[in-house]
């Protein structure tokens, strides 16, 4: 006796919203509404018979039934892409599978792999959160305060930090004009207020409360909040580049530093011609955004970002201070999976 198997679509919404445990973020990686993914696990579950989640306020929740379902579901979906993949190859084309930290995809990386794929037709990128176990994986983007460059692990740029805020906070009552203002102005961060101190220091504002203000799951809930002038967030010339550059963000104060190193480590094959490639457009395309923005923020043009001490302090991006929550990476659909 054969069973009806249910739609190919509401399983791979099924496994989306499992895995990020969040229909909207299912919603954002593939490119629908937040509706259609509640219909398509409506649909599934009365086919199948019983709740996949438990619906909780602003949440969900992965029933046992459904975890047992997603855990299946993420292996055959892995197996098909592969085997997609292999059959390309055949055709002499290639995927390039590289890890990164989900705020840095989603606001720096994506919108640049085009300008890539359009140099090498023949090789498609595709980026995956780091802590998603995949399989094989060509390269992971990491961050770290103390880098140092070997074979396998390739200096891409150093973030130069400062807070950021919305222009309308320079136009409201309170005073935004030297560092010591930020006692008058909310404070955003996710977290940790490390570089909030840092800065401060810097800056000779250290009476500046740090502990109060607003925290936030990720950074770039922090940063959209702050576009937002909810209040004002340290940002860097890398991830709030976006905001910079279109006027949504400012750069109120004068003072910087500089903060860690992203790098490119390598997990092929030194021979993977795909991987150098992409090695050589990536370090090109990181040391242009450096000088573009350093000429932008009105600082000097020569980018830092090689001169790394002798220890090494190598972590993933999702750690220090560029920690994000899982779902933030979500709206790079048509980059992720």
């Amino acid at each position: 006796m054969s069973y009806r198997m249910p739609s190919l679509s509401a399983l791979r919404t099924f496994e989306a919203a499992a895995r990020h445990e969040s229909f909207k973020c299912a919603a954002e990686e593939l490119a629908v509404t937040p509706v259609a993914v509640t219909r398509q696990i409506k649909v599934l579950e009365q086919d199948l018979g019983l709740e996949l989640f438990t619906r909780m306020h602003r949440r969900v929740l992965l029933t046992e039934a459904g975890r047992e379902l997603a855990g299946e579901l993420t292996g055959a979906f892995r197996a098909m892409r592969g085997a997609v993949e292999r059959t390309r190859e055949r055709a002499g084309r290639r995927l390039l599978r590289i890890g990164a930290d989900r705020v840095f995809g989603e606001r720096w990386l994506a919108p640049r792999i085009p300008a890539f794929e359009k140099l090498h037709p023949l090789i498609r990128v595709e980026l995956t959160p780091i802590d998603d176990d995949e399989g094989w994986i060509d390269g992971v983007i990491y961050y770290g305060t103390a880098l140092k460059p070997g074979p396998r692990l390739h200096i891409l740029f150093r973030d130069t930090v400062f807070p950021v805020c919305s222009p309308s906070l320079r136009q409201g009552g309170r005073s935004l004009a030297v560092p010591s203002d930020l006692a008058h102005h909310r404070l955003l961060h996710e977290g940790s207020v490390d570089w909030w101190q840092r800065w401060l220091a810097v800056a000779g504002a250290e009476e500046v409360e740090t502990t109060s203000g607003a925290v936030y799951l990720s950074q770039g809930q922090a940063f959209d909040a702050a576009a937002a002038g909810e209040g004002v967030v340290i940002g860097d010339d890398i991830l709030t580049s976006g905001g910079l550059l279109d006027g949504t963000l400012i750069r109120p104060f004068g003072p910087v530093f500089e903060g860690g190193i992203y790098a490119l480590a390598r997990r092929g094959p030194d021979s993977d011609a795909a991987m150098a490639a992409f090695l050589d457009w990536l370090t090109a395309t990181c040391r242009a955004h450096k000088i573009a923005m350093r000429c932008h923020l009105g600082l000097d043009a020569a980018p830092t970002c090689c001169n790394t001490p002798a220890a090494v302090h190598l972590q993933p991006m999702n750690q220090d201070h560029h920690k994000t929550s899982k779902s933030s990476f979500s709206g790079i659909a048509s980059r992720l999976r």
